[in-house]
């Protein structure tokens, strides 16, 4: 849990450096290289950063997807085969049943 949250933090600051080390042994580094570079890595360091969330939430969404498409795949259930007269394992019928509920007071 230390180490993933250690690397989702330096991830963006790693990927900073890289773009730099690779940018200056090609070509060198001036001000008007590097400043319009830092603004566009700040930009896309809050969207490194939140990468991990969003991959988890679309993993869990594709988990539920397939659950669902599980689901709805499956056959449909007949009433035709089922008798009121028989009761399955674990069934309890109660026959001339009297019900009272308390009647709840509005306060």
């Amino acid at each position: 849990m230390v180490t993933s949250m250690t690397l989702t933090l330096a991830t963006p600051t790693i990927v900073t450096l890289a773009v730099f080390i690779v940018y200056s042994v090609l070509s060198g580094l001036d001000p008007t290289s590097v400043f319009p570079a830092l603004i566009l890595l700040g930009m896309l360091r809050t969207l490194l950063f939140n990468l991990p969330q969003h991959q988890a939430k679309f993993m869990s969404a594709r988990i539920s997807m397939k659950r669902l498409v599980e689901y709805f795949f499956l056959p449909e259930v007949s009433d035709s085969n089922k008798d009121d007269n028989s009761l399955s394992l674990g069934t309890i019928k109660i026959e001339s049943g009297s019900f009272a509920w308390k009647q709840e007071v509005n306060l």
